[in-house]
C-alpha cells in the first residue's frame, strides 16, 4: 500500500460507531422536538378556531340587536307624524314604545320633520329639545331615502364622557318621500354588554368597531370607546386563518386575532384577540424540557458507542492485516485465524475471506471459459455483428454472416475503417452521431451500408459499449431492412390513393348534399320564372327585367350539374354513343368560349369510337377540359383535341379500381404554360386551384376526375413547365355498333288535345315546390292532391276515394322517400304511376332501376313547362 493510500484512509470503526450513536439518537430528539412543537402548534390552532366562533357568535348577538332596533322602528314610523305641532303626541307615543319595550335609559327614541328638526322624543322628563341634525351624516342619508342607516359613534350633548349613535329608519311620506326621521340613540355601553360572553377565554378581549371607531369593549371601555381605531388593527386583524400572523393592538399587546363583520352592519367588525403570552407559554415549557431530555440521550448513546467499538476495533485490525496479506499473496496466501474474543461478525469475515481464496481459483477458470463461449456464439450467430474500435473506428472483428452480408469472405474486414462500409453523403452524419453516443445500449436507427460489389443495403444498427483490450469499443449488430422498407413505401403508396379516395367520396356527398338543395331552390325559381313570364305581355319591362334572373338561374343549375357530377350523385343514362360524333357536334359549343387567340384542331379518325356513357357526362368533360386548357394560355395558343383506340392495363386499372382492357381515348392538348411537378399531385383536389381570387372554382378538373370515376374509366395527365399540358381520359371501349341511332331518345309523344282531368298526387318536403308545380297543373286542368312527405301522401291516397292516375314524388323526403312511397302505392293502387324528380339521390337500386328505363325520372331544376310535358308524356304512354 502506497504512502498515498495510507494518507487517505477513510476514519476508523470507533469515530464512525460513536457517529452512528449520534445518528440514531439525533432523530428521536428531533422528534421529540418536533412533537412538542406539534402539539403547542395544535393548541394554538384551536385557540384560534375558538377565537373565530366567539366572534361569529358576538357578531351574530350584535346583527339580532340591530334586527330588533330595526324592527321597532319600521312600526313606530307608520303612528309618527313629523309635524312640528305634533310634538306632544309624539312624544307620549314613544315614550309609550319605549316603555312598553322595557328601553333602559341608554336608548332615546327621537322623530324629526322633513328639515331635521325634533318633533318628539321618548323622554317625558325634559321637552323636546329645539335642535335640528340636518347636517348630521344619518340623518342626510335617511332622507336620502336609505333604509336603516347607523351613525358614526359620537359624544353625547349632556354628558361629555358618554359615546352614542343613532340608528335611524325613514318616515314614509304621502308622496312616497321621505317625511322625517325616526331613530333611537344608543349608548355604547349598550352595545358593551354584548360582548360579554361566560366562555370567553380568560385574558381574551372582545372589541366592536367600525372602519374609523372603536364602538365597543370588554375591557377598559371606558379608555378604549370612541376612539379611533388603531391602523394596526385595521391592517393586520381581519384574519381568523390557522398559523395567521400575531396583531399589535392600540394597547401595544400582540395578540392572535379573529375577525368577524357584524352582517346587518356593513361596516362594523368584532375583534377578539388573546394575548400571544398566554397561548405560547406552555410551547416554551416543553420545549425547554425536550432539549433537557433530547441533550441526556445523546450522552448515552455517544458513550454507549464508544465502548461498543472497543469490542470490535481491535479484531478487526488484525483481521486488516490478513486481507492485506492475502490481497498481496493471492489465493495461496490463506487469512490467520480470528483472535480470542473476537464478536461472531468478525469471526464469520475471516471465515468468508478463507473461502474467498479458494473460489478465486474457480470464477479464473469459469471466466476463462465463458470467453471462449461468447466467441463461439459471436462466431456462429446468424446475425450479422461488428467490433468497431472507440478511438480509431476501425473494424476489429466481424462474424461470418456480417461478411456474408457485406459480400467480404472471413476476416477480410478487419482493419478497415468502419466509414468505408458508408455512402459519402452519409458520412457528416455518422461522424456527429458516433461523437453524442453514450454508455449502454443504443438504437441508432436506420443507415446504409455499401457492399463489396457498391451495392447499398437499408439497415438498422443497434450498438453497445464494451471494452477491448482494456479500451473501448462498440459490438454492432446489423439487420438488413431493405426488403421491408421497399415493402413499406409500397404500402404507404397504396394508403396514400386510399386516403385520396376517401377524401373524395366525404367531399363528394358533402357536395351532392350541397346540389340537393340548390337544386330544390332553382326548381322554385326557375319555376316561377317562367310562370310569371307566361303571364306577362311580350313587350312588358317586367320581362326584361326577368330574363337576366332566369339566365343567371340556368347558370346556377348548370353549376350543380357540375357539382352533382364531381359527387357523383347526378341520375345519369348511359347509352353507346360515337365519341366522334359527340366531339363534332359539340364544337360549336367549345368554340364560343375560346377567345379570338385561342385555335381549336379536331382530329377524330375514321374508325368509330363507340363507348357507352352519359352524354352530357361526355359533353362536360370535353367542355371543362378545354376551359381548363384556354385558362392555361393567357396570352393565345392551340388546343389540339383527338380520339383513337388505346387500352387500360392490368397495373393502371388495379390502381383505378377498374377493369383493364380495350379503351377509347380522348386527348385534349394545351400549348400554355404547363403545371409544376409538385403540383401534379394536387390538381383533381376539388376547389384546388392555382388561378387568382375569383378566376376559378377549382372544381373543373376534379368534376372530370368524379365523371370518369363513375363511368369506369381513368385520366392521365403529362406536363412539364413551359411545355403544354395533355389530358387523356380513357373510357372502357363498348362493341361495335352499326350507327349511332341509340344515343338519343326518340320523339316525345304528342300532347293531347283535350283537356286533360285526370288526378295527380304532388309529393314533396319543399312548400315552394309542391305550390309551384300544383299551380302549373291546375292551370291545364288537371286534379290536384299534395303531401309535404311519404307518410302524408300514403294517407291522402288512401283517404282519396277517386283514381290517382299519377304521383310525382321527390326521391329523398324525410320519414318516407320516394321509393318506399312508390312500393306502398303499387299494393293500394297498383294503377297509378309515378314520377320521380330529385336534385340527386343516393338510392342505388332507384339509380339502377332509372338507368333501365323501368323507372320514370325528371332532374332538378326543372320548368312547369318540362314537367308538364313529362306528366302528360307518362300519362298518354
Amino acid at each position: 500500500m502506497t504512502d498515498r493510500a495510507r494518507t487517505a484512509r477513510p476514519p476508523g470503526i470507533r469515530i464512525r460507531l460513536a457517529w452512528f450513536a449520534l445518528a440514531v439518537s439525533l432523530p428521536i430528539v428531533t422528534l421529540l422536538i418536533l412533537g412538542v412543537v406539534r402539539d403547542n402548534r395544535a393548541s394554538r390552532l384551536d385557540a384560534e378556531r375558538r377565537l373565530a366562533a366567539l366572534a361569529e357568535r358576538v357578531a351574530g348577538r350584535l346583527s339580532q340587536r340591530l334586527d330588533d332596533f330595526e324592527h321597532l322602528l319600521a312600526g313606530a314610523t307608520r303612528v309618527v307624524e313629523p309635524r312640528p305641532e305634533a310634538a306632544a303626541r309624539n312624544t307620549a307615543l314613544l315614550a309609550a314604545i319605549a316603555s312598553r319595550l322595557s328601553l333602559s335609559r341608554g336608548a332615546t327614541l327621537i322623530a324629526t320633520d322633513r328639515t331635521g328638526r325634533l318633533v318628539g322624543w321618548s323622554r317625558l322628563d325634559a321637552p323636546v329639545p329645539d335642535v335640528t341634525l340636518a347636517d348630521r351624516p344619518h340623518f342626510v342619508a335617511t332622507m336620502s331615502g336609505a333604509r336603516r342607516v347607523i351613525g358614526s359613534p359620537v359624544r353625547l350633548r349632556n354628558d361629555t364622557t358618554v359615546w352614542g349613535l343613532t340608528i335611524a329608519e325613514p318616515i314614509p311620506g304621502p308622496d312616497g318621500r321621505p317625511a322625517g326621521m325616526l331613530g333611537v340613540t344608543l349608548r355604547l355601553s349598550m352595545l358593551g354588554s354584548e360582548l360579554d360572553l361566560p366562555d370567553l377565554p380568560a385574558g381574551a378581549v372582545v372589541q366592536l368597531q367600525d372602519s374609523t371607531t372603536i364602538i365597543a369593549r370588554s375591557a377598559d371601555a371606558a379608555i378604549w370607546v370612541g376612539r379611533r381605531a388603531p391602523r394596526t388593527n385595521v391592517v393586520g386583524g381581519s384574519t381568523d386563518s390557522p398559523e395567521a400572523a400575531p396583531v399589535r393592538w392600540g394597547d401595544d399587546v400582540l395578540r392572535y386575532t379573529a375577525r368577524r363583520p357584524v352582517p346587518n352592519a356593513p361596516d362594523w367588525h368584532v375583534d377578539i384577540g388573546l394575548p400571544v403570552a398566554l397561548v405560547d407559554a406552555p410551547l416554551e415549557r416543553d420545549l425547554q424540557t425536550a432539549w433537557i431530555f433530547g441533550l441526556l440521550a445523546l450522552s448515552i448513546a455517544y458513550a454507549l458507542g464508544r465502548w461498543m467499538s472497543g469490542r470490535i476495533v481491535t479484531p478487526l485490525r488484525a483481521l486488516a492485516s490478513d486481507a492485506e496479506r492475502l490481497a498481496g499473496g493471492g489465493p495461496a496466501t490463506r487469512p490467520a485465524p480470528p483472535p480470542a474474543g473476537a464478536v461472531a461478525e468478525v469471526t464469520t469475515l475471516a471465515t468468508a475471506l478463507d473461502t474467498m481464496a479458494l473460489r478465486e481459483a474457480e470464477r479464473t477458470a469459469a471466466l476463462r471459459q465463458a470467453e471462449t463461449n461468447a466467441r463461439v456464439l459471436f462466431e456462429q450467430s446468424p446475425v450479422p455483428m461488428l467490433v468497431i474500435t472507440g478511438d480509431t473506428l476501425l473494424i476489429a472483428d466481424v462474424n461470418a454472416a456480417a461478411a456474408t452480408l457485406l459480400g467480404w469472405e472471413g476476416k477480410s474486414l478487419v482493419g478497415r475503417t468502419v466509414e468505408s462500409l458508408r455512402p459519402a453523403e452519409d458520412l457528416p452524419r455518422w461522424r456527429a452521431m458516433v461523437a453524442s453516443l453514450g454508455d449502454g445500449v443504443t438504437h441508432l436507427g436506420q443507415w446504409r451500408y455499401l457492399t463489396r460489389d457498391e451495392r447499398t443495403l437499408d439497415v438498422e444498427l443497434v450498438t453497445a459499449r464494451t471494452l477491448l483490450d482494456g479500451k473501448t469499443a462498440y459490438l454492432t449488430v446489423v439487420t438488413d431492412v431493405t426488403e421491408r422498407l421497399a415493402a413499406e413505401r409500397a404500402l404507404a403508396d397504396g394508403q396514400e390513393e386510399l386516403r385520396q379516395a376517401q377524401k373524395m367520396e366525404a367531399l363528394g356527398r358533402f357536395a351532392g348534399g350541397i346540389a340537393h338543395d340548390f337544386n330544390n331552390l332553382l326548381t322554385a325559381i326557375l319555376g316561377q320564372i317562367e310562370v310569371t313570364l307566361d303571364d306577362l305581355e311580350a313587350d312588358s319591362p317586367v320581362r326584361q327585367d326577368l330574363e337576366p334572373v332566369r339566365r343567371s338561374a340556368e347558370r346556377m343549375a348548370g353549376l350543380t350539374k357540375q357539382i352533382l357530377a364531381f359527387g357523383r350523385r347526378q341520375v345519369v343514362k348511359p347509352v353507346t354513343l360515337d365519341l366522334r360524333t359527340v366531339i363534332q357536334e359539340f364544337e360549336p359549343t367549345m368554340s364560343r368560349l375560346l377567345p379570338s387567340g385561342v385555335d381549336l384542331a379536331i382530329t377524330c379518325g375514321d374508325a368509330p369510337a363507340w363507348l357507352v356513357a352519359d352524354r352530357a357526362q361526355v359533353e362536360q368533360v370535353l367542355l371543362n377540359l378545354a376551359v381548363n386548357a384556354r385558362d392555361a394560355m393567357p396570352q393565345g395558343g392551340t388546343i389540339a383535341i383527338s380520339v383513337d383506340r388505346d387500352a387500360i392495363g392490368p397495373t393502371e386499372a388495379l390502381q383505378a379500381g377498374r377493369r383493364d382492357g380495350p379503351a377509347v381515348r380522348l386527348s385534349v392538348r394545351d400549348t400554355g404554360l404547363g403545371i409544376e411537378p409538385s403540383l401534379q399531385p394536387r390538381i383533381f383536389e376539388p376547389f384546388f386551384t392555382t388561378k387568382a381570387p375569383g378566376k376559378g372554382t377549382g372544381l373543373g378538373l376534379a368534376t372530370v376526375y368524379a365523371i370518369m370515376q363513375q363511368a369506369g374509366g381513368v385520366i392521365r395527365v403529362d406536363s412539364a413547365p413551359g411545355q403544354g399540358t395533355r389530358f387523356d381520359v380513357l373510357w372502357p371501349a363498348a362493341p361495335e355498333a352499326e350507327d349511332d341511332g341509340r344515343q338519343t331518345s326518340g320523339p316525345r309523344p304528342a300532347l293531347s288535345a283535350v283537356p286533360p282531368r285526370e288526378t295527380v298526387l304532388i309529393v314533396d318536403d319543399e312548400e315552394g315546390i309542391r305550390r309551384l308545380v300544383s299551380t302549373a297543373l291546375a292551370r291545364l286542368g288537371y286534379r290536384v292532391l299534395s303531401a309535404a312527405d311519404g307518410v302524408e301522401a300514403a294517407e291522402v291516397a288512401a283517404a282519396h276515394r277517386g283514381p290517382i292516375h299519377l304521383v310525382v314524388t321527390d326521391c329523398v323526403m324525410p320519414r318516407m322517400g320516394g321509393r318506399e312511397l312508390a312500393a306502398a302505392l303499387r299494393e293500394l293502387r297498383p294503377a297509378t304511376r309515378v314520377l320521380f324528380v330529385s336534385g340527386h339521390t343516393d338510392d342505388t337500386t332507384l339509380l339502377a332501376a332509372i338507368a333501365a328505363e323501368q323507372a320514370a325520372f325528371l332532374p332538378k331544376p326543372f320548368t312547369p313547362g318540362t314537367l308538364t310535358a313529362r306528366v302528360r308524356e307518362l300519362l298518354d304512354a
